[in-house]
């Protein structure tokens, strides 16, 4: 019987924490992760900066605390142009001494706005409250993305289903956050998938 591993929350840091915090390879199947100065793990990361510079299958995102390249590795990607405002899901890699994301979700934003409120939203984090919420919203964030795989039937699960059936006085909000992050999207009003 084969074994499925749930997808890791991707956790939002400034490039600035992804370039200085350690950066520890696994054995096996397990992911690689960001060691954080509090002892976090982070094996996928939510960045939001601008696109400074592009190439073919990689561009460098600013978010105005450092510059960080991304990597593609699906061809014919359509990679934003540069000045472009995105929101970036992806695994922290290193090659060659060079920190780098492996860019799993690129999505454009409508406005320079988005980097300017993610980094006033970062910047009012203390590191405790960053701890405490990366370790509840992961447990919470991780039964609403089971719960979906588990009611999907192939057409995606209702809203109100779902926070009914998870029980949890804050599963509205975690499910906006799922949405916003790029974790789920709606098939249709109401009707929420996993990606992917």
């Amino acid at each position: 019987m084969a074994t499925t591993q749930s997808r890791l929350v991707a956790v939002k840091l400034d490039i600035s924490s992804v370039l200085s915090s350690d950066y520890r390879e696994e054995e096996g199947w397990e992911p690689n992760y960001l060691l954080l100065g509090d002892a976090t793990k982070v094996s996928r990361i939510n960045v939001i900066g601008m696109v400074v510079d592009r190439a073919e299958n990689a561009c460098t995102l600013d978010d105005g605390t450092g510059l960080l390249p991304l990597r593609f590795f699906e061809k014919g990607l359509d990679i934003p142009a540069v000045g472009t405002p995105v929101l970036v899901i992806g695994r922290p890699r290193e090659f060659n001494g060079e920190r780098f994301l492996a860019s799993e979700i690129m999505k454009p934003l409508a406005s320079t706005k988005w980097v300017e409120l993610r980094r006033l939203e970062l910047k009012g984090r203390t590191k405790t409250d960053k701890k405490e919420a990366a370790e509840e919203g992961i447990g919470n964030a991780e039964t609403l993305l089971k719960l979906i795989k588990d009611m999907d039937k192939g057409d995606g699960v209702d809203s109100q289903e779902l926070v009914k059936a998870a029980g949890m006085s804050d599963a509205d909000s975690i499910l906006e956050s799922l949405l916003r992050d790029g974790e789920i999207f709606e098939v249709k009003p109401g009707r929420v998938k996993l990606l992917g």
